[in-house]
């Protein structure tokens, strides 16, 4: 899949998935989460409320956008997470799609 696809497509979807995972199992606040993935708190909050990312996703590209939301927030608690690593475990979804 060409990345351009993956970002109009799936992106926004996987985006919703991972931050529903940070804010709702690791209790991270909005703002930490915006901080973290490099977004605006205001989309952080239309991905919690559904406003944005509803596209549905295959229970097999869900759950590994589950596990990089873990990925991600294990970096983040060690103080490793840097910005080229979250485009590469986004690569890591697109490559489930």
């Amino acid at each position: 899949m060409r990345c351009e696809d993956f970002v109009v497509e799936f992106l926004p979807a996987v985006k919703a998935t991972i931050v529903r995972k940070l804010y709702n199992e690791y209790d991270l606040s909005q703002v930490n989460i915006s901080e973290i993935l490099g977004i605006t708190q205001p989309a952080v909050s239309q991905y919690l409320s559904g406003a944005r990312g509803e596209y549905p996703l295959d229970e097999k590209v869900e759950k590994t956008a589950k596990d990089v939301a873990d990925e991600i927030y294990e970096l983040y608690s060690n103080e490793e997470l840097t910005l080229r690593d979250i485009d590469e475990l986004l690569c890591k979804v697109c490559r489930k799609i």
